[in-house]
């Protein structure tokens, strides 16, 4: 049985939710992954993104981090940059994947009483 619904997009059932770029938005996912050259120096990860289900927006957001380079005996600056880069995305992305899982959460338990015809 097909249960997609007009506009959800090929793979989708009529009622789920999907995580993906800001309507009509250029900028959208990862749009800033860079130093930071202040005094100290940082890095800093951007992330735009979106919620939608099939009627609706339920979150459309932009995610700023920006976390100081820390200086490490043994370390020189390209890997502490590195470093700071990849615990600074790992940190965005589980903040998204937190919020995502908070506002499906919801709309799950509304969706699953409506399947259960």
């Amino acid at each position: 049985m097909d249960t997609s619904a007009g506009g959800c997009g090929r793979g989708h059932r009529a009622g789920d939710a999907r995580v993906g770029r800001l309507g009509g938005s250029r900028k959208h996912g990862l749009t800033a992954f860079e130093e930071l050259r202040t005094l100290p120096p940082k890095a800093r990860v951007i992330v735009t993104f979106s919620l939608r289900d099939d009627r609706r927006s339920v979150v459309e957001r932009t995610l700023v981090l920006e976390r100081p380079i820390v200086a490490r005996s043994g370390t020189d600056a390209a890997q502490r940059l590195t470093e700071t880069l990849s615990d600074t995305l790992e940190e965005a992305v589980r903040q998204v994947g937190d919020e995502v899982v908070e506002k499906l959460r919801p709309m799950r338990t509304t969706s699953s009483t409506v399947d259960e015809r």
